[in-house]
């Protein structure tokens, strides 16, 4: 799920960079960074100059649309996963309490005495061995949880679907702002700075959510894998 999870990230950083290049003004070029960066323009927006025309207008209306529409796409998307990241934690840490209080009490009732009600669930005697069982299960789902992380998973999807729902409706309220100063002409320099600042806005969510989950799985695959694995390949690689 988590490889899934970069890979959908992934393209639809790809998506964005596309539409700051289709809004891209002859004469000023968009370059892209290396992996890591910021997508950083050559100019800087607040000093676009950008002569108002038809075209240049129906050409930054589609960006915006475009723009939109990834950015709701990646709302959606999770939107989608964070519940189920979230049902999936809480599961887990239900059942590591109830399998934790049982491993701690079940010593206790191997020396007492069992109520009637209870012998035909139970029966006469309760084996130790239970303890034992019972505390490796719960090891395990520890190890589980360690190692795919949904609870982590879930707060990192709330709040970047939180992030991404307001730069949203910060992208249209400074969209309406622009088009009121100017009504009939906007400032399309303005407007493919506005543009570009959103488009930079969400990669960087996107790319903060990615860097804490490439964060959280390696710190899961160090906390789950066994001490002797390790020292057996510090041992291979000196």
């Amino acid at each position: 799920m988590a490889e899934n999870d970069l890979a959908v990230n992934t393209q639809n950083q790809q998506d964005a960079a596309g539409t700051v290049a289709d809004t891209a003004v002859p004469g000023q070029v968009l370059t892209t960074p290396d992996a890591g960066t910021d997508v950083a323009p050559i100019v800087d927006p607040a000093q676009l100059v950008v002569p108002f025309n038809a075209d240049a207008m129906g050409l930054i209306e589609a960006a915006k649309t475009k723009l939109l529409g990834e950015i709701d796409a990646s709302i959606r998307w999770y939107a989608e996963k964070a519940p189920q990241r979230g049902a999936t934690a809480r599961r887990l840490r239900v059942a590591m309490i109830t399998t934790g209080g049982l491993s701690a009490v079940i010593p206790s009732l191997t020396q007492m005495h069992l109520p009637a009600w209870m012998v035909p669930v139970l029966g006469e005697t309760i084996s130790p061995m239970w303890t034992s069982v019972l505390i490796a299960l719960t090891a395990t789902l520890y190890a589980y949880e360690r190692f795919y992380g949904d609870a982590e998973a879930w707060m990192r999807f709330v709040l970047a679907q939180q992030q991404l729902q307001r730069l949203r409706e910060e992208f249209e309220l400074n969209w309406l702002t622009i088009q009121v100063l100017r009504v009939g002409q906007p400032d399309l320099g303005k407007e493919m700075a506005e543009l570009i600042r959103v488009s930079r806005a969400r990669h960087r969510i996107i790319q903060l959510e990615t860097e804490q989950w490439t964060a959280a799985f390696k710190a899961g695959l160090q906390a789950t894998t066994p001490k002797q694995v390790e020292e057996k390949g510090a041992v291979t690689g000196s």
